[in-house]
């Protein structure tokens, strides 16, 4: 690198760092209003993208096809060691960001996920290139690595290859020319990705993940500007300022574009000045010698491989979840978190994470959490990470060559100093926190602040009975019956969340009351809801014509459909446990449940769940409950609750001292059905058809979500912004 480069890059460096600031201040005064600029900054990213590939490959195999096998043995060796110590430093980082969080409540409705298992990682697929055109093709840069690395390695003992080497030398330097002329225009496509990001990005969605925002963002600025520079300045003849000034570029580039992949090149050139800038070397414009060429062409590609720190950061959002689900992990938990996580860590954090809140019992739509937040957390992982390989490259490189100071007194002081601020900080944070963010727990009102969402038939509510239909026309089917009367009864039992209870407002309402809702809106008649006080009167109740049919969260079994008539099943539920936080890993394992002496297990007071609940469990002492609500309240000396995942869930949100737990591996499904009139199979076929139609125009579908999943309508008001809600310049 000639001198006159090197001058221009603090002066690219700097431009990016305005345009980024630009962008962020376009974004809040336009809002959506700019969203269009994403399209300039997709081509941007896309131009840092098409030479990274290639330079990883052509990098790869020349850098370490000059090379000798003691030199690669060197950099597995030296490489290796570096990389166990910043790993240290960032799960160090992650269990202290655990002391600033405060003390919450929480819960969470039903999701899916939960009753599913987490998402394995295939390492074969990953790392072992079968097509390493495939792997090209489809960016698996794991395998492009390996295959490069192989092929490097095999042409170590290759004796005619200079002239390969040279060739492949020439395309790297093609490659990275190319990649220089882009970064001249980053500052207008860094402008154009955080300008649409800030505009776009709907603030209001991370309110329930600001502490983690703010801790992470806390212990993002703690590792690029304390304890990563710091350790390169205490043990190599780097100095704290050149690290910070010369990898500005490559580290505000890799936050605004989110990607790691598209400055490794720049992160090659931040390494190549920062080495010129202590061996003097960059006062001269002399170039670096040929085996430091080929040792940062190797180091960066496959260090980039590798877990990072800011991969960890994004690993940090588990003791979030399980602080944030009220149930923080023990020092136990948080030294298997570090070996599951550092595993799982290589197969990214779509993988990672799903897999992490399985592993430890937790929520998984609590994932859906981190997506929210992934836009700004995501980049300042990325971000981190491209911090993470220049100081990994460099204390590899000062290892070997012999450049490395380390005494136990640099140590002492190193690991002082950057645990002692890093504590103050947090704790400092913590404390701000935990006296400036109220939270209050919500989950309860939100649930019985539920309503019906389309606008509800005519209702009338009958706390009892009401008339039996005279006997002469039970005679009739009981949709003429219907008709003539303009009414339609349904029944609903006592204690059945989420698919029928009594909203703050006093109506009734849930899943199945408003499927009634629908029902009855279809028949073109009013409806009367009648409250049931148990099952035996239900039966009684429609054989008298009292009510017409049972919507109330019932599924199939065989002492049901001995008095009624049942409808297909249209949902299911799931077998679960409900706990005490504190055990619910005790009982998300079948082995672990089914090898537990002495268990008291309270049931619902129904003959087959019951017997289902012998079978499963037949060492526990089993106690009918005629309420759930008796187990939540405490009156049951019972270890947990045998319920349902759905109903379970509901019930945790009003006793969030409760949680869902799943035993796995097996599922066990309880079929849900509508319970009519037996012998009346014109009416039966015309329910039948009815939830026939309500499947395939998804309104099963969509009230699941709003009552099981407590997903609410996304609002399609226009993000906040200057220019419309403070200057009012537009509307």
């Amino acid at each position: 690198m000639d001198r006159q480069r090197t001058s221009k890059a603090p002066n690219i460096a700097t431009l990016v760092i305005i345009a980024l600031l630009a962008g962020v201040a376009t974004g809040i005064f336009f809002g959506e209003m700019v969203a269009f600029l994403k399209v300039i900054g997709d081509a941007y990213v896309r131009l840092l993208q098409m030479t990274v590939l290639p330079y990883i490959f052509v990098s790869l195999v020349s850098g370490l096809g000059r090379l000798t096998y003691r030199q690669a043995g060197q950099i597995a060796l030296k490489a290796g060691t570096m990389l166990l110590v910043l790993w240290a430093i960032g799960f160090a980082t992650i269990l202290l960001a655990t002391t600033a969080y405060p003390e919450w409540q929480a819960a969470s409705f039903f999701s899916t996920a939960i009753v599913e298992s987490g998402s394995s990682i295939d390492f074969l697929q990953l790392y072992i290139p079968a097509n390493p055109f495939y792997a090209m093709a489809n960016t698996i840069v794991p395998a492009i690595v390996v295959f490069s690395l192989a092929l490097g390695g095999a042409l170590i003992a290759v004796e005619q290859k200079q002239t390969l080497l040279d060739l492949l030398s020439t395309i790297s330097e093609a490659l990275m020319r190319i990649t220089r002329m882009v970064v001249w225009v980053a500052p207008i496509g860094i402008f154009a990705i955080t300008a649409s990001a800030a505009g776009t990005m709907r603030t209001d969605e991370l309110g329930r993940l600001e502490v983690f925002v703010w801790i992470t963002a806390v212990v993002w600025l703690l590792v690029i500007f304390w304890a990563l520079p710091l350790l390169i300045a205490a043990f190599t003849p780097a100095r704290y300022r050149e690290v910070l000034l010369r990898s500005r570029a490559a580290v505000v580039t890799a936050f605004a574009t989110g990607s790691l992949l598209i400055v490794i090149p720049m992160m090659v050139d931040t390494i190549k000045e920062i080495i010129r800038s202590y061996t003097g070397d960059e006062e001269d414009g002399a170039e670096l010698n040929e085996e430091d060429e080929a040792m940062v062409d190797v180091l960066v590609p496959t260090a980039f491989n590798f877990p990072t720190i800011g991969m960890i950061m994004i690993l940090g959002f588990i003791p979030f979840a399980a602080w944030f689900h009220g149930a923080p992990l023990s020092a136990t938990e948080f030294s298997q978190f570090i070996g599951i996580g550092l595993f799982s860590a290589f197969g990214g954090a779509n993988i990672s994470l799903p897999y992490l809140l399985d592993a430890f019992a937790l929520p998984s739509d609590l994932f859906q959490l981190y997506l929210i937040a992934s836009v700004l957390i995501g980049r300042m992982s990325v971000s981190v990470g491209a911090m993470h390989v220049i100081v990994l490259s460099l204390m590899s490189l000062a290892l070997m060559y012999g450049r490395f100071r380390i005494t136990l007194k640099r140590v002492a002081i190193y690991i002082a100093l950057v645990v002692s601020v890093t504590y103050v900080v947090l704790a400092s944070v913590g404390f701000v926190i935990d006296r400036t963010i109220t939270h209050e727990y919500t989950q309860d009102q939100m649930l019985v602040g539920m309503h019906i969402l389309r606008q509800s038939v005519e209702t009338r509510v009958h706390d009892s009975l009401p008339a039996p239909v005279p006997a002469s026309d039970l005679s009739h089917s009981r949709i003429e019956i219907i008709r003539s009367r303009g009414t339609m009864r349904v029944g609903y039992l006592p204690d059945r969340l989420p698919f029928a209870f009594r909203n703050s407002n006093g109506d009734v309402v849930g899943l199945d009351i408003a499927m009634a809702h629908e029902l009855t809106r279809d028949l073109d008649v009013s409806l009367e809801l009648v409250r049931i006080p148990d099952g035996a009167t239900a039966v009684a109740a429609m054989n008298s014509g009292q009510i017409d049919i049972l919507m109330t969260g019932l599924y199939i079994t065989p002492g049901l459909s001995e008095n009624f008539a049942l409808t297909e099943p249209h949902l299911e539920q799931n077998f679960a446990f409900v706990v005490s936080d504190h055990r619910r890993a005790e009982f998300s394992s079948r082995d672990i449940v089914q090898n537990t002496e002495n268990l008291r297990i309270a049931v619902p007071d129904q003959d087959y769940f019951v017997k289902q609940a012998q079978s499963y469990l037949p060492q526990a002492h089993l106690i009918r409950v005629p309420s759930p609500r008796m187990f939540f309240r405490g009156e049951l000396d019972a270890d947990a609750l045998a319920f349902t995942a759905e109903a379970g869930s509901a019930w945790s949100l009003i006793y969030p001292d409760y949680t869902v737990a799943i035993p796995k591996p097996t599922r066990i499904k309880f079929p849900m059905t509508y319970a009519l009139p037996r012998g009346d199979v014109e009416f039966q076929s015309q329910v039948q058809d009815w939830l026939e139609l309500k499947q395939r125009d998804e309104t099963i579908v969509r009230l699941f979500d709003y009552w099981i999943k407590g997903q609410t309508r996304a609002t399609s008001e226009p993000r906040w912004s200057v220019i419309r809600d403070v200057l009012h310049w537009v509307d």
